[in-house]
């Protein structure tokens, strides 16, 4: 038990030290567009599940050919939303 506190706190610690700002969220690539992940997000869940978390889309996204940073991005957003589908 004295170790499950101890770990607790130690986590609870380390938590406090990240200071997550909605930059560290945003994708800007040079001299072009910026993308945000809750953006992303709400995009992947407006075009429906079953789409968004489709082959197409992802087949789609290859062919674009877009920058890492988006595609890092992107890829984060449908882990989230298509995290169990």
């Amino acid at each position: 038990m004295k170790v499950f506190i101890l770990l607790a706190a130690v986590v609870a610690t380390t938590l406090a030290a990240f200071d997550f700002r909605p930059e560290d969220l945003t994708v800007q690539v040079e001299n072009g567009p910026s993308a945000n992940i809750f953006e992303i997000i709400g995009k992947l869940i407006e075009i429906g599940l079953p789409v968004a978390c489709g082959p197409d889309v992802a087949a789609l996204l290859e062919l674009l050919n877009l920058p890492q940073e988006f595609m890092g991005i992107i890829n984060m957003a449908k882990g989230i939303v298509c995290g169990g589908f």
